[in-house]
């Protein structure tokens, strides 16, 4: 194997096999990468001269062992199989493109020079026009992406060289680009990859189809990779406080060796230079360990300060396909280098070095052994512990990727069942992630308010009413608490007990107000048969003024909800229909259908699927699912747990979970994605 001098910059882009650019560069576990024909020529020498089948090889580099990913395959297979390496694929195409004058690559073979004008990046060279023709004919090149290098060059000279490096090669087929994501495995996919290896999985979407494609995985992308940085550079420091506490007591140790010494006649020089050269033997071996670890957790610090680049600039200049791509292989990329971490640091390190003096050399002139050095070594840390200290909790890069919740996969799990003995519930509502407010009456008289902890299924307060109260609604941004109650009355609670509260004027609204919802600053109120409002700011003067006409009746309980996502209003009118409109009252749909006997209330997800609870006669508190379209519906939960007619439902703030109030009851249902979608 050739050799290569230490401090070149270009070594990055150079193979260390063959001493030319990368071609087709791929990556080894331990991160050192070569050109893809060079490492597999080395991976059958080396099973050449073994002279027997490979289960494993070493790196040219490292001389780290490498097991293949498929090690049924034939060797001749595992270089193919080695994962590709983006990243240096892309810098060197940028640093080729800085040059407008690029010569072709295929004519400086042959000793001619040309000038190139397209630029290869799956062969990671530079063709003259004769070249790209004869490029294009070739079979095997056919379906590989060709750039003019002035477009490249465009790109430089605007400062903007981070967009070469937004890849959607596929991780297998490195010439084809991935189209599709398997749920199943949690893989990216090119054609192939679905046609062959994934035919049979049945999780697998288009990610040009995926609904609710977001940013917001990049942007925590984003944030995570500072976090993770900050946290290696801590363990950075660390590591080197402790280098330099076990460095001062190697020094210590020495000192007092002198001291002693000197004082000892000559003939216990060559113990000391004994014990010298014992102790340097053990400093050298320490300090090496701690550099080892060093610069496994700097290369760490490289790769994500690379990966942060990187992730900036998909976040800037990448399309949505894009992010989640880039999103997808930084997690992959995050395995290997993990892998790699795991055996450099998951060894024992030392935490402290003592001497032991030989009592006996005050008294002894001819002892032959200053003493024993005693290496007091910490326990070794296994990688999940690194993991713990490096990564943020909850880090998105460690999580599996799942499908997005819509109608067609949504189903309810069972989390937890709150008794609430003879508190006759009539609604609810979420005013954080662990606490719902329900409402209703207790013994029969008056109206009351709890607020109960989810979590210990303990009460932190209630407050009384003059009548029972039908419907609450939390509104996060202000944090304030409405309640509907019987005998015309509505109510905004102002501090956290709900102790101080303010009637809102009749104003004519009648004789019967309903559900009730907040949206934009703005209360909604079913009243009879209209929909009326109030602005947050007129909640004094208590004046409501009607939005328009509903076929809505408010004798009995009834639902109303905003869908924020398209600015919707939804609720239940006098026949049991799910009623779709605008704030202005301009109708969009109508639903109703043979399953959902009669819907009371209603809860919208922030995907805009409408989830309705029935609670017709034979229903069993079932719940059912409305796309967002109106068109179609399921059920999604055949009848709750205690089989009790279901009161009212909502969500909380991140539409994780699902209330479902009965009398004496509240369900808690974890949002979930359902394996299979399932229709009715």
């Amino acid at each position: 194997m050739a050799t290569v001098e230490q401090g070149n910059e270009q070594d990055a882009f150079t193979c260390p096999i063959c001493l030319e650019t990368l071609k087709t560069p791929k990556s080894l576990p331990c991160l050192h990468t070569f050109c893809e024909t060079c490492i597999g020529e080395f991976i059958l020498s080396t099973e050449l001269r073994a002279e027997q089948k490979l289960s494993n090889y070493p790196c040219p580099v490292c001389r780290t062992v490498v097991t293949p990913t498929k090690p049924e395959d034939k060797p001749s297979q595992w270089a193919a199989s080695l994962p590709h390496n983006f990243t240096i694929s892309s810098l060197i195409l940028m640093q080729n493109a800085k040059s407008v004058e690029q010569e072709c690559h295929i004519c400086k073979k042959q000793k001619k020079i040309s000038k190139a004008t397209h630029w290869c990046r799956d062969c990671t060279e530079a063709l003259c026009e004769e070249c790209l023709h004869l490029h294009g004919l070739m079979k095997l090149f056919a379906d590989h992406k060709i750039v003019q290098i002035k477009e490249i060059d465009a790109s430089v000279s605007e400062h903007e060289p981070e967009s070469c490096m937004i890849s959607d090669s596929c991780p297998v087929h490195s010439s084809k680009s991935v189209v599709a994501f398997c749920f199943d495995h949690h893989e990216l996919c090119c054609v192939l990859c679905v046609t062959v290896q994934h035919r049979k999985c049945e999780n697998v979407q288009v990610i040009q189809e995926m609904q609710y494609l977001k940013a917001n995985k990049i942007n925590a992308l984003v944030f995570e990779v500072n976090d993770i940085k900050s946290n290696i550079g801590n363990i950075i420091k660390d590591k080197r406080v402790k280098q330099v506490k076990l460095e001062a007591g190697f020094t210590e140790i020495e000192v007092r060796a002198n001291k002693l010494i000197a004082s000892i006649k000559d003939n216990l020089d060559d113990i000391l230079a004994l014990f010298i050269k014992d102790l340097n033997i053990k400093r050298e071996e320490q300090q090496h360990d701690f550099e080892k670890k060093l610069n496994t957790l700097e290369k760490l610090t490289n790769h994500f300060d690379q990966l942060q680049h990187v992730t900036k600039s998909v976040q800037k200049k990448g399309s949505l396909s894009q992010m989640f791509i880039h999103f997808e292989k930084s997690k992959t990329e995050v395995k290997f280098i993990l892998t790699e971490a795991t055996q450099i640091l998951n060894t024992p390190s030392v935490r402290e070095a003592k001497l032991k003096c030989n009592a006996l050399l005050n008294q002894v002139r001819n002892v032959n052994l200053l003493g024993k050095l005693t290496l007091t070594q910490t326990n070794p840390s296994e990688m999940k512990e690194y993991v713990k200290q490096i990564f943020p909790q909850n880090c998105s890069l460690l999580k599996q990727t799942k499908p997005e919740i819509c109608y067609g996969n949504i189903t309810l799990k069972h989390n937890k069942t709150i008794c609430l003995g003879d508190f006759n519930v009539h609604g609810g509502a979420f005013i954080s992630d662990d606490v719902v407010v329900i409402g209703g009456n207790e013994g029969g008289s008056g109206g009351l308010i709890k607020a109960i902890n989810i979590s210990n299924e303990k009460m932190i307060c209630e407050s009384t009413f003059k009548t029972t109260v039908k419907r609450l609604a939390y509104d996060f941004e202000s944090k304030s608490l409405f309640a509907s109650c019987y005998e015309s009355m509505m109510f905004h609670c102002l501090n956290k007990e709900f102790t101080s509260k303010i009637r809102l004027k009749d104003c004519g609204l009648g004789c019967n107000n309903g559900d009730i919802c907040t949206f934009d600053g703005v209360l909604y109120v079913i009243v009879d048969n209209a929909i009326q409002r109030m602005d947050f700011t007129k909640l004094q003067d208590g004046m409501f003024e009607k939005c328009f006409d509903s076929d809505t009746a408010c004798i009995s309980l009834n639902g109303l909800e905003i869908d924020s996502k398209k600015k919707h209003l939804l609720y239940t009118s006098e026949d049991c229909e799910v009623v779709c409109t605008s704030l202005k009252g301009r109708e969009i749909f109508r639903y109703k259908d043979e399953y959902l006997k009669q819907a009371q209330s209603l809860a919208v997800h922030s995907h805009g699927f409408i989830l309705v609870a029935n609670t017709g006669e034979g229903s069993n508190g079932s719940i059912h699912a409305i796309s967002e379209d109106g068109k179609e519906g399921r059920t999604v939960l055949h009848n709750c747990l205690k089989n009790e007619p279901i009161r009212d439902i909502c969500f909380d703030q991140i539409n994780g979970r699902l209330a479902v109030f009965e009398p004496s009851y509240v369900e808690i249902y974890d949002v979930c994605v359902e394996e299979k979608p399932k229709h009715k």
